[in-house]
């Protein structure tokens, strides 16, 4: 083949591209399991433990009201919110601007009184964690949001490798992979833990299968790249 050669470089690229843009964009998932019972315990401890007036007034509101178990039976059985590597990166660069994080950041939305104080409690939760552990999470975060382009570089380093003809070509693309699954998982790790001794121990985060198509994809492509560039040097041996 004159032009084989050129086109599995071609299609490899194509490959190592396709494993950062599932790794970078793929979805992780927040899922609640029960969110009546959550309203339940996130009301209790607003009323208990919140320091901010606005909170505890929403829910003297709800719980005078009467209407405390109707507003609970309207809020949809299950709720699941995706986020990728590219949102805790502007995550990471709205707290380091702020100090802190808002409904709106963490994409929450409210349609009445008793969604708005759930979605108080919990990013008031969020915001002293992150005010508690501030040196350790400002720490995190130079690392976090420097380590992406870390792993676009590995992924570009590896791309150029691959089209000069480098058996090299597979470190870069094998510690990008690996980097970036690593950092959203540690991320999803920590952010699960602390979300179910803060909030409600039935939220869990999962990671997606965009996440580990990626990973997949950078492993099997960083070691099929040796058998693959074996051939293609044969291959250009035999039409020199």
């Amino acid at each position: 083949m004159k032009y084989g050669s050129r086109i599995i470089r071609l299609v490899a690229i194509l490959l190592a591209g396709l494993s950062l843009y599932f790794l970078l964009l793929s979805s992780a998932t927040i899922k609640i399991d029960n969110t009546h019972e959550m309203a339940r315990t996130v009301i209790n401890r607003s009323f208990s433990k919140s320091e901010d007036a606005e909170i505890k007034s929403g829910v003297e509101i709800v719980k005078e009201s009467g209407l405390e178990d109707l507003l609970i039976s309207g809020l949809p059985k299950h709720v699941n919110l995706k986020f990728s590597y590219a949102d805790v990166y502007h995550l990471t660069s709205v707290y380091d601007d702020k100090g802190k994080v808002s409904t709106g950041d963490l994409g929450l939305k409210a349609k009445n009184r008793l969604e708005d104080v759930i979605n108080r409690f919990i990013v008031e939760a969020i915001n002293a964690k992150l005010r508690e552990e501030s040196r350790q999470v400002h720490h995190l975060i130079s690392i976090y949001r420097y380590s992406i382009f870390v792993i676009i570089l590995l992924y570009i380093l590896s791309t150029v490798l691959m089209w000069l003809k480098r058996y090299t070509a597979s470190i870069p693309l094998l510690l990008g992979s690996i980097i970036s699954f690593g950092a959203l998982w540690y991320f999803c790790n920590e952010a699960n833990n602390e979300l179910q001794s803060t909030v409600y121990k039935g939220i869990s985060i999962q990671l997606e299968a965009g996440i580990w198509t990626g990973l997949i994809i950078g492993i099997v492509l960083a070691i099929a790249w040796l058998f693959l560039l074996k051939w293609i040097k044969r291959n250009d041996a035999s039409h020199a």
